[in-house]
């Protein structure tokens, strides 16, 4: 949620509290409500007044942090904040004169409060429910366990090279060094880029598609000679130049530990946690509400689930086909093609998007409530098994009992 956007939701607060009758702002001296400031008690130095009604310091600061950066470098300093006073004055009388026309009652501007209201309000409530939200050391654990090959150090290679800009100037070069001089020498005499010639040629260590000072195009340069032997290598060419490059020790992708890791992994599963949190929430809520549907909009009207389950099947558009599985799922909780429906669902986001979660979601669901299904072997197969390196489902059951 951006600044800008929370402005217009204070104005939107306040217009809409005019066309409530609203009292006097939080400074308690103008007629609508407050259009500046955290809706606080604010005792921090008045700046301005426009009728009677104040603008603080506080409130001059928020408005600052609402400038996008372009603003931000017109209104810095002394004489720019003073110029943004006189903004702040400018859109204070703006809002005024808004309530005064009763602006507030037109059927745009009430839609367009409603809009950066609940988009505010939904955004302030997800942020409520995992505010407190904290990956433990046992799940940082757990997660590192089941993503095992997520966290790796990457291979990285030491090499050096002698840049020239012809292909036979190159290979004088390479000629020389198969006679036994020293790469350094040879480097010295041949090689025409001057920031690695400062190191002897050397390039230093560096990763596939890693960045290396005074190489263009350096991630494509490394893929290049990512591959070529230890020791040296006949000239290649690459962006317009020729190289001769010495292999000089390679090390081998590794999978990290978790010390190594811990702060990634942290990072990589609290987002997890916190979709769980807000799943929960809704699961919850839904639960607990007493919600109605009428019209077209029950439950099940109009569509069966069969024909749910063949729009899913012919749909092209992955995320559609969920959609219309998961209102097959909502609409006939308990039919015989709802087993159908779930299991599509688990490998539909596991062979799409690698969502693991919801894949377990699903497919959990299909076993605890179908557990005669003929689905249920797979389902709890997938279950048992996704999370290991290299899985993927065959397309029978016999042949995952027989791996």
């Amino acid at each position: 949620m951006t600044m800008r956007l929370l402005l217009l939701v204070a104005l939107a607060g306040t217009l809409a509290m005019g066309a409530c009758g609203g009292g006097g702002s939080a400074a308690g001296d103008g007629e609508g409500r407050a259009i500046f400031g955290e809706g606080e008690v604010d005792n921090t130095r008045v700046v301005a007044r426009v009728d009677g009604e104040p603008i603080t310091e506080r409130m001059l600061d928020l408005r600052v942090e609402e400038l996008t950066p372009a603003e931000k470098s017109r209104f810095e300093g002394p004489e720019g904040r003073r110029l943004l006073v006189r903004k702040m004055v400018d859109e204070m009388l703006a809002v005024r004169d808004a309530e005064e026309r009763k602006l507030q009652l037109q059927p745009d501007v009430v839609r367009a409060m409603n809009v950066h209201y609940r988009m505010t309000m939904n955004q302030a409530h997800r942020n409520a429910l995992v505010a407190d939200v904290e990956p433990s050391i046992d799940q940082v654990r757990e997660y590192f366990e089941d993503h095992r090959d997520d966290y790796v150090k990457l291979g990285t290679m030491h090499a050096s090279h002698i840049q020239c800009a012809s292909r036979a100037r190159a290979q004088e070069a390479y000629e020389e060094l198969q006679r036994g001089r020293a790469f350094a020498t040879v480097a010295a005499e041949y090689s025409e880029n001057k920031q690695s010639l400062a190191n002897g040629g050397s390039l230093g260590w560096f990763n596939r598609e890693g960045f290396i000072p005074g190489i263009v195009d350096s991630d494509e340069f490394t893929v290049a000679i990512w591959d070529l032997e230890l020791g040296v290598n006949p000239p290649i060419e690459h962006a317009g130049q020729w190289h001769v490059v010495k292999v000089h020790q390679r090390r081998p992708q590794q999978r990290q530990t978790l010390d190594e890791a811990y702060a990634r992994v942290e990072a990589d599963l609290l987002p997890v946690l916190q979709r769980d949190a807000i799943d929960a929430w809704l699961q919850g809520a839904r639960e607990q509400a007493d919600i109605e549907y009428f019209g077209e909009f029950r439950p099940g009207h109009g569509k069966t689930a069969r024909e749910l389950l063949e729009r899913a099947f012919y749909a092209k558009d992955p995320q559609k086909k969920a959609d219309i599985l998961q209102l097959l799922v909502d609409d006939y909780p308990d039919d015989e093609l709802t087993d159908d429906a779930l299991f599509t669902l688990g490998n539909l986001y596991l062979d799409t998007w690698g969502d693991r979660r919801h894949a377990s979601l699903y497919l959990t669901a299909l076993v605890r409530k179908f557990p005669g299904s003929d689905y249920a072997p797979d389902a709890q197969y997938i279950l048992e098994n996704m999370d290991k390196p290299g899985f993927s489902r065959p397309e029978r059951i016999e042949d995952l009992q027989h791996d």
